[in-house]
């Protein structure tokens, strides 16, 4: 799960990067130049290659957190097992000590 200041700092990132569009937006509107084009390009790249780190992080931390869920319910189960077999080793073993 993301945390709050991880979500803080993405919104941080985001507020940043649409004020940086927009003002390269007015100033393209108002004398458009190959300058301020090659600079709406290169923060629009900037943009979609941040997303794209963020939700590779955001699957990496969902994957890891389904990881150890499984992980976690891998060793439940083999306690279980465990106990259980210890448990029918328990009546063989007095079943075992009747019969003598």
């Amino acid at each position: 799960m993301i945390d709050r200041v991880d979500n803080y700092k993405q919104l941080k990132y985001l507020e940043n990067i649409m004020k940086i569009l927009e003002v390269l937006g007015e100033w393209d509107r108002m004398k458009p130049t190959e300058t301020t084009k090659q600079l709406i390009k290169a923060a629009t790249q900037i943009g979609f290659y941040v997303n794209n780190l963020e939700l590779d992080l955001l699957a990496h931390r969902t994957f890891e957190s389904e990881h150890r869920q499984d992980k976690a319910r891998a060793i439940e189960r083999a306690r279980r097992a465990e106990e259980r077999v210890a448990e029918l080793e328990k009546q063989i073993e007095n079943r075992n000590q009747l019969r003598l």
